[in-house]
């Protein structure tokens, strides 16, 4: 990827701005899955209805023949006697169908408000039950029906109540149930008992509304939840579920569902909620960029390197192996072994045990197909999966993708390529569980998902359904798989690329994948960087020493972080034979957390471990003779030794020998731990880990050779396991440090802190690692944990490089490798979860000083248990105000401010204007200002249109003839129309273009919506102008070529007066047409020189007098090699800004505290974007626009500079 110029800048314009409001949403319920009473329930009320309407929907009160007629399929013509509308006992009525369907049709004798059917037959019924049904109404004055009701999908033969519900219909005179396919017997329907659902008198309905962002790219209905959609509006009682469904067209793909705030609330086409208040949800579209590949090839490709065979259903296992994931169906679960019936590893996945899937692309023409591949989506486990941390439970965390392109057979080590390594979202609920992940386009027959982690750190990973996308646009770029550059200058020793964070060079398994090979790195995407992960192995020998570039050594780590491009200027060193001294342990430099005492004979304290006597050994406590923990190792009960030198030493080497005496007690798994303090005994936290390892099975001594040199001041052996002799306990004869002789300060590692992590607000939440300190030059793997305070949670983390650059995570709990290198920093944000606010019915008032009337302001309270308002006025020698009620006392102009008693820092405000009493002075006073303004005009500073001007000067002209009237009602009314003209007057902005080459008379200027006023070319023939409104569109073209040179772009110039800081050159669009909003005097640059890609956003805040609102304006040009993901404003008050902000502009981002947040709906790449918010003319509040867009593999998000809204 090119690098990106990031232009965000403020531009300080004034403007008058149309509406685009930001509203609020209340997050909706969960489905109500027990909406009946069990029909089997022990106890029933004699006198209750057997078939209750649920929802608080009301059934019909109706008795056949008296006010309801019944007729059938089978009896058309004749009424029936039946009872099924009042039956409570085992009774039915059997129906057999004939050419015009099998139904039941009710004929009211006064016509009645219907909203469904319930039906019910007992399973037991071996022919009848209706699969399939569909609702018919004929109203009055109407001699057809109309199909109201049809289920999605099959009613399963079961004992439970079936409710066919719709938009509730008037003046119903018929009502048609239809069977359309049944259990058993074709055509054959029976009933046990029906009602007819209506609602109740006067009953509040909540309308559910579905829109499409493009209806050229999708379409959209919403209806019940069983229902088959019909239409893009349902309405229901308050708490029935409903049905999202999005379909896309050819020509577009399903993204997600927005809320009227613009939050998404759901990625998937089909979304079920419950409808608490009418509900507008609007489906997301896109172009087509991906088409979903065939998932039958996927699964016959499917393999793994572990899966269980568990939770046998029907003789299939739904906890099973790879080809569950690619089956269609999201409870089959390809799940990671979990006991001796599966195959692969059973331990936690991790970076030293990888756990991947993976799948090809079929066979064509007798070599392996290649596909060109740039989308993978996820899914963990099903919506309906609600034990543990539901559809969180072993999900995936951290993520590798893995791509190979081989001509034939399966990829062998060092065929596959790093496509894109990353974090699973962990905000994701039931509806919204799928992640969707984007990547550059690459040409493969093989792709390998490896897990790393799963989610909140589970033993086990699984995957209900995986996709893959290959990319239908011909014109994007596409990456092949290259081989990556090597050093081949490397002696003794070996190189291995590995994906990045690995820490294992096989993560092959004979059992679950045979054939399959490890996940060796030996491609590269062309055209593109990847991180990857070095492993130096020295032949026997020898040791390795470090990484070095450019002469230096980078790491000490024998996996080394880098990348692709880089891998060839990574030097492993190592060393034939080490030059190592012996050091001297005191004995009150010794001890151990669990040993034995001396009159334990050779059994005895640490110090035996070092005095040189053969026959002594430091033996764990075993009984109450000794101290500390108890002497039997474990994961959980490690018990370490340690050894301190009174100074700084290098050390490189270790030896152990269990005991001289037999082969028991041996260590098995272990630790070395350094540590450097001036503290005579350290504490757990001051040590880090500087390898780990296995001893072998005997009572040899035994040599480590540290995989560098560290600084400490003390070391520990830490044992997690011993080896079975009959005897769990753990010895050590012989333990003996060594000095690396000679050694290089720069080449030793030293014990430094992790990267500073921190909280935005230790208030709102706190943040931990799981540990302080580090190696420098090491690569540390770090679990860092956002922990939110009580009613507050987890926005996202905020990590910044040493460059600045800021990038985002979402996890509360972030597994990081960190390398003093990289000197990175995290800042976890945390937010409230319900702010106390306070808002206004109005915030700009005129009054009339000396009238009698007063207006009342209306406050409202949210989130707070105390909902008291304080009331103040700023000038109360031009109005007061109490309780809400405010009096005009003198012309001039007032704020008033509501606060909240419970919170201070939250209150709203209302700008109070007083206009002086009507009289010959004031009309004066307008008449002065009037003229003013036509003076300024002429000026041309600034312009106003002219029909807004010619009104104004009409009502100047009236005036001026009543300035000595002694009719005070002529004067009054006349000051009123002349106030009306001053505020419809409509500024216009001037809109200038050049042509960088050719021609001017090649380009055009035209105002879209016909609002403009032309003002020609200037004398020298170099620019167009056009004059027009704020926020009108104007349209420019320039031709292709100019001077045998391509069009490049259109530029935004600077303007003189003044000119808008750091703008000069920005590019705002890519094509010859460009269309958009005004926001000021603009001046535009027909460029034929291209440029790199960039991503240009800019942000204005302006007050609305009329409206009463404060608006921001963004403006972005996101450059055509990028889509556009999302895009919008940010918004804080002064305090906000004041205490979180204005020393940090870096923290104010999307979800941070006390911020709000607009999303625009769509998606373009070039365009405008307006938030409102309702407040008052004086208060502060300050804004920032943001676009999120992608490359194809990496998401980024950019920032504006502040803009901040003041009164002037």
């Amino acid at each position: 990827m090119k690098l990106k110029k990031i232009l965000a800048q403020s531009l300080a314009v004034a403007m008058v701005l149309s509406s685009v409001p930001v509203a609020n949403f209340t997050a909706l319920a969960a489905e109500d899955t027990v909406a009946y009473a069990s029909d089997d329930a022990s106890t029933v009320d004699a006198t209750a209805d057997a078939l209750p309407a649920p929802y608080g929907y009301k059934n019909l009160q109706l008795t056949v023949n008296q006010n309801v007629d019944v007729t059938t399929a089978d009896s058309p013509s004749t009424a029936k006697d039946t009872n099924i509308l009042t039956n409570n006992d085992g009774a039915f009525l059997a129906i057999n169908g004939n050419d015009s369907g099998t139904w039941i049709n009710f004929h009211f004798h006064e016509a009645q408000t219907v909203a469904g059917f319930l039906y019910y037959l007992s399973e037991g019924q071996l022919n009848g039950y209706v699969k399939f049904a569909k609702v018919e109404v004929k109203t009055e004055g109407s001699d057809s029906y109309q199909n109201v009701y049809e289920n999605e999908n099959a009613w399963e033969k079961k004992n439970v109540t079936r409710a066919a519900l719709f938009t509730p219909v008037s003046k119903v005179t018929d009502v048609k149930f239809y069977g359309i396919s049944f259990n058993g017997i074709a055509n054959y329907m029976q009933i046990n008992k029906m009602r007819i659902v209506t609602v109740p008198e006067n009953a509040a309905l909540v309308t559910a509304t579905a829109s499409t962002s493009n209806e050229e790219l999708g379409t959209v209905t919403v209806d019940v939840a069983e229902a088959k959609g019909k239409s893009n509006t349902v309405q229901v009682m308050q708490g029935a579920p409903v049905k999202y469904q999005a379909t896309a067209t050819k020509a577009g793909e399903f993204v997600e569902w927005r809320d009227a705030s613009g939050k998404i609330v759901s990625n998937d086409a089909v979304y079920t909620t419950t409808a608490e208040e009418d509900i507008t949800l609007t489906a997301v579209f896109r172009d087509a960029y991906y088409e979903k590949i065939d998932q039958s090839i996927l699964k016959a490709n499917a393999k793994d390197n572990s899966h269980a065979n568990g939770s046998i259903k029907n003789n299939v296992a739904y906890d099973g192996a790879a080809i569950n994931a690619f089956d269609g169906n999201v409870d089959t679960l390809w799940h990671e072994n979990y006991d001796n019936t599966g195959a692969g590893s059973q331990a936690k996945p991790s970076v030293s045990n990888p756990i991947w899937i993976q799948t090809g692309f079929g066979a064509e023409n007798g070599k392996n197909k290649i596909e060109t591949v740039g989308c993978l989506t996820y899914r963990g486990r099903p919506d309906t999966y609600t034990s543990g941390s539901g559809v969180k439970s072993t999900r995936i965390s951290d993520y590798v993708i893995l791509a190979a392109c081989k001509e034939s057979g399966s990829p062998k080590a060092g065929d596959w390529a790093v496509v894109k390594a990353g974090t699973m979202s962990s905000n994701i609920s039931a509806g919204n569980a799928v992640e969707t992940i984007t990547f550059t386009p690459v040409k493969a027959t093989h792709i390998r998902l490896v897990t790393l982690s799963a989610y909140n750190s589970d033993n086990y990973v699984c995957a209900g359904e995986i996709n893959l996308y290959r990319v239908k646009d011909t014109s994007a770029k596409v990456s092949e798989l290259e081989n990556i550059s090597k050093n081949t200058g490397i002696e003794n020793g070996t190189v291995t690329i590995l994906p990045p964070g690995y820490k294992t060079t096989d993560d092959s398994s004979a059992s679950a994948a045979n054939g399959e090979s490890a996940s060796i790195i030996g491609k590269y995407l062309s055209g593109t960087t990847r991180n990857v992960t070095l492993y130096a192995a020295p032949n026997e020998g020898y040791v390795f020493n470090g990484w070095k570039k450019d002469n230096a050594v980078v790491s000490r780590s024998s996996f080394s972080l880098t990348n692709t491009y880089e891998c060839a200027n990574y030097i492993p060193t190592f060393t034939e034979q080490l030059s190592c001294s012996l050091i001297s342990i005191q004995q009150d430099n010794v001890r151990a957390n669990s040993a034995q005492g001396t009159s334990t004979g050779n059994d005895g304290p640490a110090w035996y471990a070092f005095d040189g006597i053969e026959a002594h050994h430091w033996h764990t406590k075993y009984n109450n003779t000794g101290s500390g923990e108890g002497g039997i190792p474990s994961s959980t009960n490690k018990l370490w030794i340690e050894a301190g030198f009174g100074s700084e030493k290098n050390i490189r080497k270790l030896t152990y020998r269990s005991r001289s005496d037999v082969v028991s007690c041996n260590a098995k798994d272990y630790e070395i731990l350094a540590a450097t303090t001036t503290k005579e005994q350290p504490s757990d936290s001051d040590f880090v880990v500087v390898c780990k390892g296995q001893f072998e099975n005997n009572n040899e001594e035994q040599t480590v050779i540290l995989p560098f040199t560290v600084k400490a001041t003390h070391i520990r052996l830490r044992v997690s396991s011993v080896y079975d002799h009959n005897n769990s306990y753990l010895t050590a004869s012989k333990i003996t440090l060594w000095q690396e002789d000679d050694a290089n300060d720069s080449d030793v590692s030293k014990v430094i802190s992790v990267p500073s992590v921190r909280s935005n607000d230790i208030n709102l939440g706190t943040v931990s690692t799981d540990k302080s300190l580090m190696l420098d030059k090491i690569d540390t793997a770090v679990t860092m944990t956002a922990t939110p305070a009580s009613g507050c949670h987890f926005v996202k983390w905020l990590i910044t490089d040493a460059d600045g650059a800021t990038t985002e995570k979402s996890t509360a709990v972030l597994n990081e490798v960190v390398n003093s290198n990289s000197q990175y920093s995290y800042r976890a944000l945390f937010a409230k979860d319900a702010e106390v606010s306070v808002s206004l019915d109005q915030t700009y008032v005129t009054m009339t000083a000396g009238a009698s009337a007063t207006q009342k302001l209306t406050a409202t309270v949210k989130n707070a248990t105390d909902s008291t308002i304080d009331w103040a006025t700023n000038n109360p020698d031009v109005a007061t105000v109490d309780n809400g009620v405010i009096t005009a006392v003198n012309a001039g102009e007032a704020t008033i401010t509501a606060t909240s008693k419970e919170d201070k820092t939250k209150s709203a405000s209302c700008t109070v204007v007083v206009n002086a009493t009507p009289s010959t002075d004031t009309l004066k006073a307008l008449i002065t200002e009037g003229e003013k303004k036509v003076s300024e005009n002429n000026q041309g500073k600034p312009h106003y249109s002219s029909a807004s001007l010619k009104k104004l000067m009409e009502e100047l002209t009236a005036a001026k003839k009543l300035t000595t009237s002694t009719d005070s009602e002529a004067v009054a009314a006349e000051e009123a129309k002349l106030r009306t003209a001053l505020n419809d007057l409509v500024r216009l902005y001037k809109i200038t273009i050049k042509s960088g080459e050719g021609n001017l008379g090649d380009l055009s200027l035209t105002a879209v919506d016909n609002d403009g006023e032309y003002a020609g070319n200037n004398t020298e023939n170099t620019e167009k102008c056009i004059y027009v409104p704020m926020f009108s569109r104007v349209k420019v073209t320039a031709p292709g070529t100019a001077n045998n040179k391509n069009f490049a772009n259109w530029q935004m110039l600077p303007e003189t007066e003044p000119t808008p800081k750091g703008i000069s050159g920005t590019v705002m669009c890519t094509t010859t047409n460009y269309t958009f909003y005004v926001v000021g005097d603009m001046t535009l640059e027909a460029s034929y020189i291209e440029e790199e890609p960039e991503v240009n956003i800019f942000c204005v805040g302006r007050y609305l007098t009329s409206l009463g609102k404060i608006s921001f304006v963004a403006k972005r040009s996101v450059d055509k090699s990028y889509r556009v993901i999302e895009h919008g404003i940010i918004i804080t008050d002064q305090t906000g800004w004041d205490n979180l902000y204005k020393n940090n502009t870096n923290a104010m981002v999307k979800g941070a505290t006390r911020t709000k947040k607009s999303i625009a709906k769509g998606t373009a790449n070039n365009g405008t974007y307006e938030a409102r918010l309702k407040a008052g003319k004086k208060e502060k509040w300050y804004g920032r626009s943001y676009v999120t867009y992608t490359d194809g593999d990496t998401t980024y998000t950019v920032y504006s500079d502040v803009a901040p809204y003041e009164s002037k």
